[in-house]
C-alpha cells in the first residue's frame, strides 16, 4: 500500500494507527531520531534554559528513585514511569514524588523520546505535560546533573 492511501484507508485500526504514529515520528524527526544521548541533547535544535523554561508547563529538579530497570548498553536504564523526589519546583508546583516517562516504556522497547536515568541520579526535568506521568525529553532541556 503506498504512503499516502494509509492515511485515507477506511480500516479504522490502521487509520487510528498511523494517526498515532504520526506525532511520534514527527517528534522523533525533530530531535534527529537518534534518540537519548545520556542527556547531552546534541541531537536537538539549540535553546537556551530560559527557552526550555518558557515552554514547560512543569519544571523540577529530582533525585532518580529505585525501580526497574532495563540494561541498555552498559547502563540500567529505569523503566517507565519512572518515580523521582522533587528537590525542587523551577515551575509549577505538585507532590513530593512525582512519575516521569524514561526512554524505555516496557522490556527493552526503547523509544526515540525520554530520558535515561539510573536510580540515584539528579536530573533536571522540563515537561510540557500537565499530568503525572510527566513527558520528559533531551529536547525539551531535560538533563542530568552532576550529584
Amino acid at each position: 500500500m503506498q504512503a499516502h492511501n494509509l492515511l485515507t484507508h477506511r480500516t479504522p485500526a490502521l487509520r487510528i494507527g498511523v494517526m498515532t504514529l504520526l506525532p511520534l515520528l514527527a517528534s522523533a524527526a525533530a530531535c534527529g531520531a537518534s534518540g537519548s544521548d545520556s542527556g547531552t541533547g546534541a541531537a536537538c535544535a539549540a535553546a537556551t534554559p530560559g527557552q526550555h523554561l518558557a515552554d514547560a508547563h512543569i519544571a523540577l529538579i529530582g533525585m532518580m528513585l529505585p525501580g526497574q530497570t532495563v540494561k541498555i548498553g552498559n547502563r540500567s536504564v529505569l523503566l517507565s514511569p519512572a518515580r523521582v523526589h522533587v528537590v525542587r519546583y523551577l515551575k509549577g508546583a505538585g507532590p513530593p514524588i512525582v512519575t516521569v516517562t524514561t526512554e524505555v516504556s516496557s522490556g527493552n522497547v526503547v523509544g526515540a523520546e525520554g530520558i535515561d536515568p539510573q536510580p540515584g541520579e539528579r536530573w533536571q526535568i522540563y515537561s510540557p505535560s500537565r499530568a503525572m506521568p510527566f513527558d520528559t525529553s533531551d529536547c525539551t532541556g531535560s538533563k542530568q546533573l552532576a550529584r
